[in-house]
């Protein structure tokens, strides 16, 4: 039976791990600048400012923020992290849910009915561009989204880089493999 929780707990700590805030990949992909961006954000702590049916496709050195948006529901929320945009762009082409966030303006941006926690991905592409015209540093950068009841994260992988995983990240691994290697071994010892 303590095994039988041992697993489930191992199994959970890893389920969790995919609520790990927003990942935004930015890369260049045959003369265009993509941004993909998937992951899930905890509002059930906030409420939205407003809403509007127009669609945006920006990113702002100024204000440093990014949105692709298509209706939405606007939230202030305190925002912190570094600056990371250089330039602004315009006129992306956009698939998937919409998705926005302002460091200096200290704005989220989420579909109409958002569903706290659930699934949020999508794409926008700006024809022409790339790391330079953007003023973009390869790397990975987090901004802080404080959403009243936590932190989420928005972590910017620029160039392909992949996100360090966090220690918790490898001891839920640790744990995990820890207990089938148990399970396996209690079984082949039952057999003989």
């Amino acid at each position: 039976m303590l095994i039988r929780i041992f697993i489930a707990v191992a199994l959970l700590s890893v389920c969790s791990l995919s609520d790990a805030g927003i990942i935004v990949n930015i890369t260049e992909d045959s003369g265009d600048l993509k941004f993909t961006y998937q992951g899930t954000i905890n509002s059930s702590a906030i409420t939205p400012v407003g809403t509007s049916l127009a669609t945006y496709a920006q990113v702002s050195n100024a204000a440093q923020h990014f949105w692709f948006l298509d209706t939405y529901a606007g939230y202030n929320v305190p925002v912190t992290g570094d600056p990371i945009f250089g330039a602004a762009l315009s006129g992306a082409t956009l698939s998937g849910d919409t998705f926005g966030v302002g460091l200096n303006a200290n704005d989220l941006y989420l579909p109409i009915g958002y569903v706290s926690n659930s699934n949020l991905s999508g794409m926008a592409t700006f024809a022409s561009e790339s790391f330079a015209s953007a003023g973009l540093t390869e790397g990975v950068y987090v901004w802080n989204v404080d959403v009243g009841s936590t932190i989420e994260t928005v972590t910017f992988n620029i160039g392909g880089i992949s996100a360090v995983p966090e220690p918790s990240t490898y001891a839920a691994i640790a744990f995990s493999v820890l207990g089938i290697a148990i399970v396996m071994r209690r079984k082949l010892s039952n057999r003989r």
